[in-house]
């Protein structure tokens, strides 16, 4: 079954805007990637937010399709293991988990059947 054409442009656009935003990303320098303005988290944290919770929603998913169970109790610590420590880790590193996150994502979903999907 073809996917519908209106999921089909709402994937090119987000897409589009993810490779947007990581190139944008891309060009911040160190300190300007680690500054927390009002106290709120830093482009590197949210990049390391991001790729935890990529992993996190992706193991959820998987766990729930093989035993219906939830998320693994671990992510939560994981996140702010992640966001903690992001800012002296270099936002090369930080794209680049982020995009390893999103390719195995899209690796393990292509694995599952139509029925797993739904």
């Amino acid at each position: 079954m073809a996917e519908p054409a209106e999921l089909v442009d709402l994937r090119e656009k987000l897409d589009s805007h993810r490779r947007e935003l990581l190139g944008l990303v891309r060009g911040l320098t160190e300190e300007a990637a680690a500054l927390q303005p009002h106290g709120e988290w830093s482009v590197k944290q949210q990049l390391a937010h991001a790729a935890t919770a990529e992993r996190g929603w992706r193991d959820g998913a998987l766990l729930t399709l093989s035993r219906s169970g939830g998320l693994p109790q671990q992510w939560a610590a994981a996140v702010q293991e992640g966001v903690a420590g992001a800012n002296k880790r270099p936002i090369r590193e930080l794209v680049s988990t982020l995009e390893r996150e999103r390719r195995e994502t899209l690796h393990k979903v292509a694995t599952l059947s139509a029925e797993q999907l739904q």
